[in-house]
């Protein structure tokens, strides 16, 4: 990369008008699915130097920063990847087309490495140049070996891989073959081919006119690689750096006017340039619904740099938004070298859950007054993050409100700071004194009411909800926001009906309630006698004994017997005395007279008042 800003931060950022286009389809099967955006950390930005072959790229620095990560808990709260840049090697090859390692580099080798990364529980990066060389003709690029060096990756064990167009770019000009899109689907299929699944980063990070003034164009810059980078590539490059490399003196670094810049581009809000559904080409596996991808793919607005250059705040504002616009989180600080508050705030588990929420949804600006920003982020569960961002110099009273930002009708909203932990609640109105250049990060929840289903009555049956939630069996009880609508619907079991509702409806119709405080339900049920008809028939009737066979027409769920003797006139008649039986029932050693054999059928209902009867004597 050598000092991409240093060399050609001069270049002029032209305007221009891209039209969506449909994302391709692609074969990449076994690229890793990234659920969520990927987090780690990478060498460029402060551990990497400017030369390559001679840097802090070695096997004793990486080992020292995993440990690091390890120890900080950075690793623990998420920071797995750890990402050579730039440097990890100086291009040269042998006779063969192999990349040379240099054995005092990496005495142990990569894959010695990856192994030992992977023992800690961390994961491995790595980098190449779609072009000859890196910038300016130095350093590795991988032109002419993309299936040898995507082998050579996946055998070393890495599970990412940075593809830069630094070299490429500056050789090529993005010249059709050798423009990105084409070279980027090449390296793609490679990685695919070596069956490894690996994360591919997309490192277009040339503007329009960056290279030369007049290359690359638009749509061949990083403001358009949105339209075809997800069909190949987890994640993708959306601006240029937002920095260089930090100097010796600890002055240079990240800048947060860069921040603001590489933020607007992340999500089509720049005044220099249109990028239509830039917001939705990012998601998780299955999206978008039109052309589904296997695998997460979101947009890259570059690395994360506390203590780079920025103040405390601008750097929690950084990772705030980074977080809001669910961008891939990799720290370009040297975590060894950290403050106890750049570690606080990297590792706040409320805001890297706004970025890493399920449902993968990138956040957007809703409005903007002056330096006053509020952007949404929709969350699973129906939640919003909203950040209420102050871009200007002077502090801002930012307001909005909760239907404002999408949430559902309630009578009360629930408003988690993620920065001070604290929760309040609010009618709807979101508003808060925002500091210059500071970000206050809501995470808003509608008050949640209980519904609970009782069910009465000598009858059984199964209640259930929509939305679901409640399915009486396993759960009658749920929450839901205030002001849901939930519908309730009744299924008796057999032998039972329903009777009807009660409590929070009336009447034997469907029952539906809207959520405007706790509420109990009753579903009442019945029992219902068996519908049925018993035939008998008497097999044999002498030497003492009897045998019948008996079924049932219609529903039943068993049988009850018994045998009655006739009295002697002007006895009182005998009461039948039912037992559980089965077909055939057989009686023995019966006293001659005569008898009246009864059977009943039943099921959960009851029992089938008329039992069906049959007259025998013994002789």
């Amino acid at each position: 990369m050598l000092g991409r800003w240093v060399l050609y931060r001069w270049a002029a950022l032209l305007g221009g008008i891209v039209a969506l286009i449909a994302l391709p389809a692609s074969a990449n099967a076994t690229l890793v699915s990234t659920p969520v955006p990927y987090m780690g950390w990478n060498t460029y930005y402060q551990v990497g130097s400017e030369t390559p072959g001679s840097n802090n790229i070695n096997e004793s620095t990486i080992k020292s920063v995993a440990q690091s990560l390890v120890s900080t808990g950075l690793a623990k709260a998420g920071y797995k990847i750890v990402w050579l840049d730039f440097g990890w090697v100086s291009g040269a090859r042998d006779s063969n087309g192999n990349l040379v390692v240099d054995p005092t580099q990496w005495p142990d080798g990569l894959a010695a490495l990856t192994s030992y990364l992977h023992g800690l529980g961390l994961q491995a990066g790595i980098y190449t140049d779609a072009g000859t060389s890196g910038c300016s003709g130095q350093g590795v690029g991988s032109s002419g070996h993309y299936q040898q060096d995507a082998d050579q990756f996946a055998a070393w064990g890495f599970d990412a891989v940075k593809v830069d167009f630094c070299g490429a770019g500056q050789q090529w000009l993005d010249v059709p073959p050798n423009d990105p899109r084409t070279l980027y689907a090449q390296f793609s299929n490679a990685l695919a081919n070596t069956g490894r699944p690996m994360i591919l980063n997309v490192c277009n990070f040339w503007t329009p006119g960056q290279i030369n003034g007049s290359a690359p164009s638009f749509a061949d810059s990083s403001w358009d690689s949105y339209t075809w980078a997800p069909a190949d590539a987890q994640s993708w490059r959306t601006d240029t750096d937002i920095g260089f490399s930090r100097k010796p003196d600890g002055t240079g670094g990240i800048q947060f006017a860069n921040v603001l810049r590489n933020l607007s581009h992340d999500t089509g809000t720049a005044s220099n340039a249109s990028q239509p559904g830039i917001q939705t080409a990012a998601g998780p596996p299955g999206t978008p619904s039109s052309s589904p991808i296997a695998w997460g793919h979101w947009n890259d607005p570059d690395y994360l740099g506390p203590g780079l250059g920025m103040t405390d705040t601008q750097a929690q504002s950084q990772f705030s938004m980074w977080a809001m616009v669910a961008a891939p989180l990799i720290l370009g600080s040297d975590p060894r070298l950290l403050s106890t508050t750049n570690l606080n705030v990297l590792e706040n588990p409320r805001v890297i859950a706004i970025d890493q929420d399920s449902l993968g949804a990138q956040g957007f600006l809703l409005s903007q007054l002056g330096s006053a920003q509020v952007w949404v982020k929709p969350l699973a569960g129906g939640a919003r993050a909203v950040a209420l961002f102050n871009t200007g110099s002077s502090s801002l009273q930012i307001s909005t409100s909760a239907r404002a930002v999408g949430m559902p009708r309630a009578s009360q909203y629930t408003l988690s700071d993620a920065w001070t932990h604290q929760t309040s609640t609010t009618n709807g109105g979101i508003s808060a004194l925002v500091e210059p250049d500071a970000v206050v990060l809501y995470r808003v929840t509608a008050a949640k009411h209980t519904v609970t289903v009782s069910r009465r009555g000598k009858g059984s049956g199964t209640v259930r909800s929509s939305p679901g939630g409640i399915d009486c069996g396993s759960s009658c009880t749920a929450s839901y926001p205030a002001g849901t609508t939930i519908g309730l619907s009744e299924i008796p079991v057999p032998g039972s009906k329903f009777a009807g509702w009660s409590g929070g409806c009336a009447g034997t119709l469907s029952c539906t309630v809207t959520t405007s405080a706790d509420q109990t339900v009753i579903a009442a049920f019945t029992l219902l006698a068996p519908n049925t008809k018993i035939t008998t028939e008497k097999v044999s009737s002498e030497n003492g004994k009897a045998r019948f066979n008996f079924k049932a027409i219609g529903t039943s769920t068993g049988f009850r017997c018994a045998l009655v003797k006739q009295p002697k006139a002007h006895h009182k008649k005998p009461t039948p005395s039912y037992r559980l039986c089965r077909s055939p029932k057989s009686y023995t050693h019966l006293k001659p007279g005569r008898y009246t054999f009864l059977v009943s059928a039943f099921n959960v209902g009851g029992s089938d008042p008329t039992p069906a009867t049959r007259r025998f004597t013994i002789h």
